[in-house]
Formats: C-alpha cells, structure tokens, sequence
C-alpha cells in the first residue's frame, strides 16, 4: 500500500511538471475603490466598477475575485492615489483631481475651456496623447491606467446669487477639489478656492462652510446638491475625466491572458461610466429644476468672458509646474480631433 501511493504521488508529481496548467491556481484577491457613494442607480462609478467586478470574475472562472468598496471606504481620492502607489489599494476608480499632487503633467487637463465637447474630450484622451500621458504617470507612479471614462463638464453652483459673468463669483467661497488648476480657475475669477474632500462636500455646504461648489451634473444630483444649493450656472469651464487605475505590480503580476480580459473589462467599465452620465446630464437636470435649483446657460458672449478672465491664467500657473511640453501636446490633440 506504501509503495502504491508514492507510485501514486511521484506520477503526480509528472503530471504537474509537464502539465503545469492542470494545477488549480490561488484566487488572486483584488480590491477595488470609488469615493462615490454606494448606490448604482446614482453613481456611475459604482456601476462601472459592478460591471468590472463581473466581467473578471465570470471571465477568470472565479480565479480573480473582486472587492468593490464605494463611498470612500478605503479613503478619499487623495489617499486612494496614494494606497495605489504603495500597493495597499489594489485598484480604484478616481477623477484627475488629487492626481496632480503625484504626477503634475495631469495639471493640463484642467485647463479651463480647452475641449469643445465630451467627444473631443474622449478622442484626445483615447488616442496618442492621452496614451503617452498615462505611459509616463505610469512610469512615474507605478500606477497604470486601465481606461479613461468621464465624469462629464463640470459646473459652478453656489448659495450666493446667479453667476452669469465673472464679475458674479467675486468674494464667493469655491469648493475645489485638490488640483492646482482647478483652485487656479476659481481664483482667476475672482473666487476663492476651498479644497475639501469629497465626502466632506455635502457637510459643508449645508453648515455653510462655503457658498457654493464646481461639479459635473451627474455628481451634483449624487450628492443631492440641489438640497443644499440655489444657483447652478452651465459654463463647462473644465472637461473632467475619470480613471480605472491599477497598481502596476499587481498587474504585471497577472498572466498575459487575466491582464486582457483586466484590459477588456475596464474598457467596458468606462462606456458604462460614460453612459451613466450621458443619462444623468440629459434627465437629472430637469428633475434638479423641479426640486428648485435655478438653472442659468451662460451665452456665448458671457462664456467667451469666462474664457478670456481664466485661461490664460491657469496655463501660467500650470506652465510654472510642468512647463509647456504637455500643454502644447493636448492644444494639437485638441486640434487634430477637431478635424
């Protein structure tokens, strides 16, 4: 009986030299994080990362499983950025905001008014340059970009009175996120810049803290804004984007085929993402109006003044970080998708 099981063990041990495949391997565990909250009818970003969840799983065979945390569980964006970098946020789902205290180069994307529309917004960041851009945060960081999705253009609201030119944000407290572009807009108006934390904005808002905000519809109606604010003006002053991120370790620890179907899956997390808030910003508007949110479109001429008093500005502050290399970059993107 001893001599049939080491016949028994050592044939085993054949199979597994030869044919290594036939070796069940250990469920690789992944986590992955949003700020946004924990609903997947309001939140986009939740519902992206559901998608993914599926499709790697399902995909893999269960080999890979996938932990979703919403609501800022694991940290708020900053601190997620920095968990990716260290390895100890395995993957996350984030805007460009707080990116910019890591790898400055990102800084250009908020450059006030430079797309004319999500659709050149997303040919640009999905072609060459955005390509180059995440190459070399990749490179930079150790964290490397699966997709670029959208959280659309963002919009300034406020407690204060209608912005309609930039003679109206003067002396009113701005919300920013922590991105030296953004506080960098605000202030070129006249504003003053308030970086605060996501999951800090409601709070603040309702105690006052600050008068008003800068957010994409999608994200205002998440956050029921409308509850805490009076005047949204659409003048689109910033494309914000957003990222499905991965520690790049942990990716290149994948075999070739897990980090295509990783590939595939964040690809199709970002369309949802992307639909989420085509949707959002083409029904949620309206319902925001009739809860009492007074709406103000901004004219051409008026938005042409919001133009002229930040863009400038910020392209020097940003210039002084990174210089002009990718500052010149995306103004030939930007061109070359608009032909």
């Amino acid at each position: 009986m001893e001599k049939l099981f080491r016949n028994i063990f050592l044939a085993a041990a054949a199979a597994i030299l030869i044919f290594p495949g036939l070796v069940l391997a250990q469920q690789v565990k992944m986590k992955l994080a949003t700020v946004e909250p924990g609903d997947i009818n309001s939140s986009p970003a939740l519902a992206a990362a559901v998608v993914f969840k599926h499709e790697v799983e399902s995909r893999t065979g269960d080999r890979v499983k996938v932990d979703v945390f919403p609501g800022g569980q694991l940290g708020n964006e900053r601190e997620l950025i920095e968990g990716l970098r260290m390895g100890t946020v395995e993957m996350a789902i984030t805007s460009d905001g707080p990116v910019g205290g890591f790898f400055e180069p990102i800084l250009v994307l908020g450059i006030p008014y430079a797309f004319a529309s999500t659709v050149t917004a997303w040919k640009v960041l999905d072609g060459p340059f955005g390509q180059e851009l995440m190459e070399k945060m990749r490179q930079s960081t150790g964290i490397r970009c699966l997709a670029v999705t959208d959280n659309g253009f963002r919009h300034f609201t406020n407690n204060t009175r209608p912005i309609k030119n930039p003679a109206d944000m003067k002396g009113l407290k701005i919300r920013t996120m922590e991105n030296p572009s953004h506080m960098a807009i605000v202030k070129s108006l006249g504003g003053d810049p308030t970086p605060i934390s996501f999951g800090e904005l409601y709070s603040a808002l309702q105690q006052k803290i600050v008068d008003g905000q800068e957010n994409p519809i999608a994200v205002l109606y998440m956050i029921k804004g409308y509850e805490v604010q009076k005047y949204l003006t659409l003048d689109g002053h910033v494309y914000n984007p957003s990222f499905v991120w991965i520690n790049d370790k942990v990716y290149e620890k994948l075999d070739p085929s897990t980090r295509a179907i990783f590939r595939e899956a964040a690809t199709m997390a970002s369309y949802v993402k992307r639909a989420g808030v085509a949707v959002a910003e083409a029904t949620k508007l309206e319902e925001m109006a009739k809860k009492g949110l007074q709406v103000y479109s901004p004219t051409p001429v008026e938005k042409e003044a919001f133009k002229k008093a930040s863009q400038n500005a910020v392209i020097n502050v940003i210039e002084k970080k990174t210089g002009k290399e990718w500052i010149t970059k995306m103004f030939k993107a930007i061109e070359a998708a608009g032909k």
